[in-house]
């Protein structure tokens, strides 16, 4: 699996191979994993007139209730982004 970023105001972002020995994508892998890049990337593109946000869908490992407090201690602002439209 391949994960990455970009925005519109800062470019292109990290990106991440997920790497086998990793094992599945759980609360606990992507947390150790994906979140520190998004946060290292976030505030290495903070500007006081620029606001980040960090998109997701509803895969377990981002709406696992560790996950969320996680992001929301460090401070990264997310948009809920559903996996499939709400119609």
């Amino acid at each position: 699996m391949f994960w990455g970023c970009f925005s519109g105001a800062s470019g292109e972002g990290p990106g991440l191979f997920w790497e086998k020995n990793w094992g599945m994508i759980s609360e606990a892998t992507y947390r150790e994993h994906t979140v520190p890049l998004i946060h290292e990337w976030i505030q290495a593109n903070k500007r006081s007139n620029i606001e980040l946000y960090f998109m997701q869908d509803g895969a377990p490992g981002h709406r696992a209730a560790g996950t969320q407090a996680d992001v929301r201690e460090r401070g990264i602002r997310v948009i809920f982004w559903p996996p499939f439209p709400l119609i």
